[in-house]
């Protein structure tokens, strides 16, 4: 779930984290968890019983699997009517990435960094390279963002992707020799660099700066932008920030 326990000083602090993840599935796996470690040592302690890290697991797989099913339809669901840019929790900055991938197997990479107020944190393009395929090419740009989240320096973030394809790969935990589990693998390690991570998916027309930026690549090649994005797409930041105003304003 892209938690590192050892980060939080106590309980409180990790529950509140938990709190903010933006995934139905991995929260109510938490709290499944949460329960079973709490009906162990009623167990233990009003019935005298015996527990272990087995039976603890076994029980949670037992009443997470019930729930399984339904969450999958559910989160399906909920990414397919996600059509705009939401902001992220306070204390987390959300990266928009994408891939543009081109005739004669070229791709350039996108990303843009906000804020829960919608501000711009960073923004930034990765000139054109080979590839072989537009998944491996979403692979690329997953990598690349989570590099330069660590080199600005942010500790809790939220990945958002467009390609449903790779968030599924992502979410698939399964691993294998390709190039593209390579990348995975390689996300997967860059997830110690920081306090909290997720990743989620949205439909392009949620992901509008970042596409834009890929596509552009080639204009702003390896380029970034601390705080601000290049004046081309100020007015789709505007219209991202407008969309995700609550309901009244």
């Amino acid at each position: 779930m892209s938690l590192r326990v050892d980060s939080f000083p106590n309980f409180a602090e990790f529950w509140l984290a938990v709190c903010e993840m933006d995934d139905s599935e991995s929260l109510a796996l938490v709290q499944t968890f949460v329960y079973a470690i709490w009906e162990a040592r009623n167990r233990v302690v009003f019935q005298q019983g015996e527990t272990s890290v087995a039976l603890v697991l076994r029980r949670v797989a037992d009443l997470h699997g019930h729930v399984r099913e339904p969450m999958e339809g559910q989160r399906m669901r909920q990414a397919q009517l996600k059509a705009t840019w939401c902001r992220p929790a306070r204390g987390i900055i959300k990266c928009n990435f994408d891939a543009s991938f081109r005739d004669g197997g070229i791709a350039g990479l996108g990303m843009v960094a906000r804020n829960c107020d919608g501000e711009v944190m960073a923004s930034a393009c990765s000139s054109p390279v080979s590839i072989s395929s537009p998944l491996l090419a979403e692979a690329l740009g997953l990598r690349w963002t989570m590099q330069l989240a660590t080199d600005l320096g942010f500790r809790r973030i939220t990945l958002e992707t467009n390609c449903l394809q790779l968030f599924n790969t992502w979410r698939s935990q399964e691993e294998g020799r390709s190039y593209l589990s390579s990348i995975i693998s390689d996300c997967r390690i860059l997830i110690s660099a920081f306090d909290y991570v997720s990743v989620s998916f949205v439909r392009r027309t949620g992901n509008t700066v970042a596409d834009f930026l890929a596509r552009n690549s080639d204009t702003y090649a390896n380029m970034v932008w601390v705080e601000e994005v290049p004046l081309t797409v100020v007015s789709l930041i505007d219209a991202d920030v407008m969309n995700s105003l609550p309901s009244g304003f």
